[in-house]
């Protein structure tokens, strides 16, 4: 995985074969997100709220939340 440089966007759009309402909280809910990607996340669920998950033990991804619109939408910043 390379970084993209300053400035430049990518977008990723995921559709899931189930119901907004099951797959919203494994978006937003620390404990159900690493059953899904990750070792440990710190998630504050709100726009302009923290998003950081632990690949490994090493590595972490942190961004915000940018749009949090329960159970349909979700959009959070990555790096």
């Amino acid at each position: 995985m390379t970084a993209e440089p300053e400035g430049h966007i990518v977008e990723l759009e995921i559709r899931l074969d189930a119901p907004p309402h099951e797959v919203f909280p494994y978006l937003v809910d620390p404990e159900r997100y690493v059953l899904w990607q990750g070792v440990r996340a710190e998630l504050d669920p709100r726009p302009g709220g923290a998003f950081r998950v632990w690949m490994d033990a090493h590595t972490v991804a942190s961004g915000e939340y940018v749009a949090v619109e329960a159970p349909l939408h979700v959009v959070f910043t990555w790096g």
